[in-house]
């Protein structure tokens, strides 16, 4: 009877192999002691959300349904433990926020019960304002990018625990899609105005930019705008239904003569930047410089 539950099992486990994508710590370690049936997993059975709304964090939910295995009668559960991880991937002046994991909550392994799979399952949802809450973070300090890491810990009857250091990359990824840790990014959904803006871009000297230009990019389409001479003006269409807007300056030479601005449908100027005092190296800022997540 074992065996077939086992041979059910991985065959189970391939199918949500091919339908779930988790974050997992990929440092290798040995595969023995699962192989030998000496310790337990959480097995992935379905993972929902993974995305944060930084304009509404409340809003923005990860749940993940997890099976319980040991590998025999499925009776050494004894809780789980929660933990919430901050990862910050858009550091502001070169300096990265470091936050230490928070603990979240300890649930029971009696609040697992048994689930279409024929194991123990448990459901557990947190939403992203929770998550900031752990951490002591709010929404001004997150950016599109950054991530939040929800990393289980499950113990057993006999005192062991296990974790994502506990088990190897085919355990987390193939055999049994244990990773222990699921993760949710941020993103940002506000929607940029649709309608004509307006980009007006000016040399002080008179002959061009120099190399410098700005890139517009519209849901990923980017665009390269340059003056060719003392005064240029563009208008960019933002179609209806724009998710993602950002402007990027890429400096040239001669900065100091480069100043534009940028106008949106309603008239109100969202970007101006530039000294004009025709000095070599006093240029508008480099990098993103206009993002609808801002």
């Amino acid at each position: 009877m074992k065996t077939l539950r086992k041979t059910f099992l991985y065959s189970f486990l391939c199918i949500f192999l091919l339908t779930t994508s988790c974050e997992y710590n990929k440092t290798p370690l040995n595969e023995d002691i699962v192989a030998q049936n000496e310790g337990a997993v959480l097995t992935t059975v379905s993972t929902v959300g993974g995305t944060i709304n930084k304009l509404n964090p409340s809003e923005s939910l990860l749940e993940n349904t997890v099976l319980f295995n040991d590998f025999d009668e499925n009776d050494t559960i004894e809780s789980i433990d929660l933990y919430i991880l901050f990862a910050d991937t858009t550091p502001v002046n070169n300096e990265v926020l470091n936050i230490d994991e928070a603990f979240i909550e300890n649930i029971p392994g009696s609040a697992f019960t048994v689930g279409d799979s024929g194991f123990p399952e448990h459901t557990y949802s947190i939403n992203a304002a929770t998550m900031l809450d752990a951490v002591g973070l709010t929404a001004n300090d997150i950016d599109g990018g950054d991530l939040f890491i929800l990393r289980y810990v499950l113990n057993l009857t006999d005192g062991r625990s296990f974790s994502a250091a506990d088990t190897g990359t085919n355990v987390r990824t193939t055999s049994h899609v244990t990773p222990f840790r699921y993760s949710s990014v941020v993103v940002c959904f506000k929607t940029p105005e649709a309608g004509d803006w307006t980009l007006v871009m000016e040399d002080v000297y008179g002959d061009g930019w120099n190399g410098g230009f700005l890139t517009v990019s519209i849901d990923g389409t980017e665009t390269q705008y340059s003056s060719p001479g003392a005064l240029a003006t563009e208008t960019i269409t933002v179609p209806a239904g724009t998710s993602r807007f950002l402007v990027t300056y890429t400096a040239g030479d001669w900065e100091g003569e480069n100043l534009y601005t940028l106008t949106d449908p309603s008239g109100n100027v969202v970007l101006s930047d530039g000294i004009g005092d025709g000095n070599r190296n006093d240029g508008p800022k480099e990098g993103e410089q206009f993002n609808t997540c801002d």
